[in-house]
């Protein structure tokens, strides 16, 4: 029996120390509820989650951009078709003016109602979006929308809906001019709301194709940086277990030495 040296404490000891900070380095894993939070839970896992993450940032931003692109078509398409409900409402007020069997009083109240609608597209021309003019009664009006996927930026016209080319249906001769003219309005708007809609539908496909890759890496970014919270906290209770005999065992092999000594002193 070495009393001098405490092997067996010191030896005990170095076991119950092992085990306490497996158990301490676990409570930090699940009190961060990061894995990769330092070089002991795995430098490559930092450096990978950095790159992750950067390259995650990038497919959110252009997931962003595509939904703003969707977001003003959608808002255009949606003006233009109260537009042309305006339009398909007004032919039918021309076409009814155009009958020989009005007499003057069905034409006044034609044209009154045909110049309501006149003022509803004249305030459909004011509604913008951030600033950006979707439908105009003075010039073309050109909606660009980025496709962020691809970095194209796709242009549709909108030509003017000039209010006085629409006229007036004040009489039979008027009416069917107005009739030639409401056409024409409603044929722009038709091939407008075409195109817009064949640009929506093309930047929602590569929308679609961002958004699918940038779910995966969000969950590979998760299992390299987040911590498992069964399996640390299953590590730490059996770590926790361990350094309990530990205790029990460096207090007996610290009282045989003074057992032995107490002998010699009989």
């Amino acid at each position: 029996m070495r009393i001098g040296s405490q092997i067996s404490a010191l030896d005990s000891y170095r076991k119950y120390s092992i085990n306490s900070e497996r158990a301490n380095g676990k409570t930090d894993d699940t009190g961060s509820i990061r894995r990769a939070e330092n070089k002991a839970s795995g430098a490559m896992g930092l450096l990978n989650s950095g790159r992750m993450r950067a390259a995650n940032r990038g497919l959110n931003e252009t997931s962003r951009k595509n939904q703003e692109s969707i977001s003003l078509i959608q808002t255009a398409e949606d003006t233009l078709q109260k537009a042309g409900t305006a339009l398909k409402n007004m032919r039918g007020l021309a076409e009814r003016a155009a009958n020989a069997a009005n007499n003057s009083d069905d034409l006044v109240a034609l044209d009154l109602e045909y110049s309501q609608y006149i003022f509803e597209l004249s305030r459909l021309s004011m509604i913008k979006f951030n600033g950006i003019d979707l439908i105009s009664t003075e010039k073309p009006v050109l909606i660009s929308a980025v496709n962020s996927d691809t970095g194209e930026t796709a242009g549709v016209t909108i030509d003017a809906l000039k209010l006085e080319t629409l006229g007036s249906i004040g009489s039979a001769g008027n009416a069917k001019d107005a009739v030639s003219a409401v056409d024409n309005a409603m044929t722009g708007v038709s091939v407008a709301r075409e195109r817009l809609s064949d640009v929506r539908t093309s930047i929602e496909n590569k929308s679609q194709n961002v958004d699918v890759p940038e779910d995966k890496q969000q969950g590979s970014q998760r299992r390299v940086r987040d911590a498992d919270y069964a399996k640390a906290l299953a590590e730490r209770m059996r770590s926790s277990m361990l350094s309990q005999p530990s205790v029990s065992m460096n207090a007996q092999a610290n009282a045989a030495p003074v057992g032995v000594l107490q002998l010699l002193t009989w």
